[in-house]
């Protein structure tokens, strides 16, 4: 009980920082907002993301929080980094398909992701959504708040992680997709002790996305079946390692070892 108040403590001081920073960020740029008028998302994008920073910062250095889960795991090669990125990617995009029709069904779907009017605002939507954003997801969520949360076990840090990380995104589809992109990405990472394929997976999702908001006809939609097949291809070869991999992390009941 004690842990779970100092957790709802350190929380509750994060968001009022948070929280103070992003009002006296977006007051100081408020005169940069006009030059990004034709694209909302991504100016709230970069505001949410530089709001991060420093109050992330100053959480780290007061309580003194390891970032070992930086480095790199060398045990994994490339070829089985870029099998595991394009299984996670491509279930992920068949998911939003999938969610994206049965939502329909009920309630009025909307991207979350504004198309960009030309090829300089694609390229900082590029920049910001496809780069930035994934790597500050990736590090405050997957790495910073998921070794936190490593005290109540892996089951209850995936699923907290994953709702925060999908309602965070205001969205009936993003926020179903989302969700089910970070239990995957949590497992894997808890499992391989790996951050970097989570954030090249996050960075290929938005990129693609973003792209697929951009170009006219139906990329996006070809895109989707192409990749979702490739990963079914993957799921089925490795499907023994998945389920393993499944095994380990959600039917154990001790908490997670930071990496």
């Amino acid at each position: 009980m004690k842990s779970i108040l100092q957790f709802v403590k350190a929380g509750f001081i994060y968001f009022v920082a948070w929280l103070f920073f992003l009002i006296v960020l977006v007051m100081s740029t408020a005169s940069f907002a006009s030059t990004l008028a034709n694209n909302r998302y991504t100016f709230i994008t970069l505001i949410t993301f530089l709001s991060f920073c420093v109050p992330a910062f100053i959480w780290i250095k007061r309580n003194k929080l390891s970032l070992s889960f930086m480095k790199l795991n060398h045990d994994i090669d490339i070829k089985d980094r870029t099998i595991q990125v394009i299984g996670i990617l491509g279930f992920d995009t068949f998911m939003v398909l999938v969610s994206s029709i049965l939502l329909s069904l009920f309630v009025t779907v909307e991207s979350n992701v504004t198309p960009a009017t030309n090829v300089g605002s694609l390229f900082i939507d590029i920049i910001i959504i496809g780069l930035i954003g994934p790597f500050f997801e990736e590090f405050f969520f997957r790495g910073l708040l998921l070794d936190r949360l490593s005290v109540y076990g892996p089951k209850v840090s995936i699923i907290i992680i994953s709702l925060i990380f999908g309602i965070l995104h205001f969205n009936w589809v993003a926020s179903v997709s989302t969700v089910i992109m970070s239990l995957l990405l949590c497992t894997y990472r808890i499992k391989n002790k790996d951050l970097y394929t989570c954030l090249a997976v996050h960075i290929l999702f938005n990129i693609t996305s973003t792209l697929g908001a951009y170009f006219d006809g139906n990329f996006y939609d070809i895109y989707a079946i192409i990749i979702s097949i490739v990963s079914f291809i993957v799921i089925v070869v490795k499907r023994k390692e998945i389920i393993q991999t499944f095994k380990e992390v959600w039917l154990k009941s001790s908490q997670v070892e930071s990496i």
